[in-house]
C-alpha cells in the first residue's frame, strides 16, 4: 500500500456540503484522496502530468475503507469521477491496471 495513503487510514471524515451534494461514501473517499494527494504534493512526491496521484489497488482500498464493500467504494468513485472531482490515471510501467487517483 501506498505509504501516504496509510498515514490517513485510522482517521477518516467528510465535509457535510460535500455529503450532501455527492452522498455520504463518496464524500469520505474524496476527502480521502484529497489529503493524500495534498501531502503527495506537499512533498513532490508521485507527480505526473503536474498533479500529485496516489496509487491504490481495490484491495488497498478496502483495507482504507473496512466498513464499505468493494461495489460501494467502486461506485463512490464512479461518482467522484463523473462529476470530475476525481480523475483516473494508470502510471505504472509495467503495464499493472491498479488505478492512480488525483483530485481536481
Amino acid at each position: 500500500m501506498d505509504a501516504y495513503a496509510e498515514k490517513y487510514m485510522d482517521f477518516h471524515s467528510f465535509e457535510a456540503t460535500s455529503a450532501k451534494e455527492i452522498g455520504l461514501r463518496p464524500a469520505i473517499v474524496y476527502d480521502f484522496l484529497c489529503a493524500v494527494c495534498l501531502d503527495k504534493s506537499r512533498h513532490n512526491v508521485d507527480i505526473h502530468d503536474g498533479v500529485a496521484w496516489v496509487r491504490l489497488s481495490m484491495r488497498d482500498l478496502k483495507q482504507i475503507f473496512p466498513y464499505m464493500c468493494g461495489k460501494s467504494i467502486s461506485d463512490s468513485i464512479k461518482k467522484l469521477v463523473d462529476r470530475g472531482l476525481v480523475n483516473v490515471g494508470h502510471y505504472d510501467e509495467d503495464h499493472n491496471v491498479t488505478n492512480w487517483y488525483s483530485v481536481e
